[in-house]
């Protein structure tokens, strides 16, 4: 694994003139993870407190621009991940998934973090840490 960057974003009700809809007053959070280009990485989910969320993950072509209906404006603070050659997996944060419980190595990445990725490449099992979010711009859900 080679970098992390990771972004909360509140979502507000639904767009504009459509009246409020969607999941408002709730956080949206989104990882990408760079790995080298030929890595074959599957994240099974994210570890947040003692409770691990489902995931949607999706390769993304660097660079990566967070989308946001409440500000269109082009602005560096908008790019998630500069151009990059490696490969990105997005992975958006889900609901906790009942009766999982971290293992010591996942415990081991959350202390001072927070959060951590559950992954395997190759076989073998990762834990990556995550620091922190870094807050964005709202975004509107249906």
């Amino acid at each position: 694994m080679l970098k992390v960057h990771a972004y909360e974003m509140p979502i507000v009700g639904g767009p504009p003139g459509r009246g409020p809809s969607g999941p408002a007053g709730r956080t949206r959070r989104v990882i990408y993870l760079e790995v080298a280009p030929a890595s074959d990485v599957a994240i099974e989910g994210v570890w947040m407190g003692d409770a691990l969320h489902a995931v949607d993950t999706t390769i993304r072509k660097a660079p990566v621009r967070l989308e946001s209906a409440v500000n269109t404006a082009p602005d560096a603070r908008n790019i998630a991940v500069p151009a990059t050659t490696n490969k990105v997996v997005e992975i958006v944060v889900g609901d906790a998934l009942p009766d999982r419980k971290p293992g010591s190595d996942a415990l081991a990445a959350l202390r001072g973090n927070r959060a951590a990725i559950q992954a395997t490449s190759g076989g073998r099992a990762l834990v990556v840490p995550v620091a922190g979010f870094e807050t964005r711009d709202p975004i509107y859900l249906p």
